[in-house]
């Protein structure tokens, strides 16, 4: 952007050098005070972040179609993942691998447990087992 002419300043040089110390001073406790406490997020970034992460979550729509999230459900671990291969599978896309699958759903708060019933996932369970369970 460029200044017009007869709005420029000739002693603008000049002035600047004569306020140095105060700037310099302003620089150094901001640096001071974004060192102790960061910059912080604005909350339009952080929506759009949320947004963002919602829209591009791999797993969200298997969750929604084929999952139940609640804290008493349960789901075996290998059944889960075939569950989510086939799932992907049968819409084209790539299933996240193991460790991103297991982070994702440590992420939505499901813990892996041993049961009789072999290894598995506190906190989701697959509709279908869902279904056949009830009366």
């Amino acid at each position: 952007m460029t200044v017009p002419v007869e709005k420029r300043d000739p002693h603008l040089v000049e002035k600047l050098k004569a306020e140095a110390p105060g700037i310099l001073r302003l620089l150094v406790e901001n640096c001071l005070a974004w060192q102790a406490h960061g910059l912080g997020e604005a909350e339009a970034v952080i929506r759009a972040t949320a947004g963002y992460r919602e829209d591009s979550d791999p797993l969200a729509d298997f969750l929604n179609e084929c999952c139940i999230l609640a804290p008493n459900a349960w789901a075996a671990s290998e059944t889960l993942r075939r569950s989510y291969e086939k799932f992907c599978g049968e819409r084209g896309e790539r299933p996240l691998a193991g460790r991103d699958f297991t982070e994702a759903l440590k992420r939505r708060g499901c813990v892996t447990r041993r049961k009789f019933a072999g290894r598995g996932w506190d906190g989701i369970g697959l509709l279908t087992e869902a279904a056949m369970t009830e009366p």
